[in-house]
Order: structure tokens, then sequence, then C-alpha cells
């Protein structure tokens, strides 16, 4: 350690050491002063933010209601009639292809099968 630091730190703690002329007084009539300040004090109530949100879902609402109505809207529309096509009602589930190449062996109470990766059932003989 070189003489320059031991000699700083010297000083810092004796001026932590160091207390101010009257420092307890004024340290007590700082708080007096804080606690009067606050001794009326009623806190406000924080702002509901409710209004807040239910002002953005409108707006948001609205922008979604306004895209509807527009000309990319209607292909938007179009697309997911297309894409997403309703089903018949009462359609027994039906296989049309393996997730993966091969086939399956499959058995049931009724007997065992095959089925190709097409979907195509193959009975055994």
């Amino acid at each position: 350690m070189t003489e320059r630091k031991r000699t700083e730190d010297r000083v810092r703690s004796a001026l932590l050491e160091l207390e101010a002329p009257e420092e307890p007084m004024a340290e007590e009539r700082a708080r007096q002063v804080v606690e009067a300040a606050f001794e009326g004090h009623v806190p406000s109530p924080s702002p509901s933010r409710a209004p807040r949100r239910a002002a953005i879902a409108v707006l948001v609402a609205a922008a979604i209601g306004g895209f509807a109505l527009t000309p990319a809207g209607a292909d938007v529309r179009e697309w997911i009639a297309e894409t997403i096509e309703p089903g018949e009602e009462g359609a027994e589930p039906r296989l049309t292809s393996l997730p993966t190449p091969g086939s399956v062996l499959v058995e049931a109470p009724t007997g065992a099968w095959t089925i190709r990766e097409d979907g195509s059932v193959e009975l055994p003989a």
C-alpha cells in the first residue's frame, strides 16, 4: 500500500469519526419537521387502470373490425374459409394416410388387418 493510500484511509476514518457540533439535536429537529409534515397528510387513492384498459380494448376491437371490412380483411376471411372447412354432421373419423412410411398391423375384436401408408386396409387372407 502506498503512502498516499494510507494517508487517504486515515483521513477518511478520522472524518467518519468526527461529529458535527450539536449533530444529535439537529437530527432530532429534522425528524420532528418530517413528522409534522406528514401528520396531516392523507394519501390520495391511486388512479384506476380499468378505464384505460377498457379504452384500449375498444380501440383494438375497432381496429380489428375496421380491418375486417377492408378488402384485405375480405381476403383473410376467404383464406380462413378455404383453409378451415367445416365438417359434416355425423361424420365418422377416417384415416387418409399414415404419418410415416410403412404399414401398421391393427388388431381389434373383429380381427387383425394391415393399414398401408396411403390409408388403405389389407385384410388378412
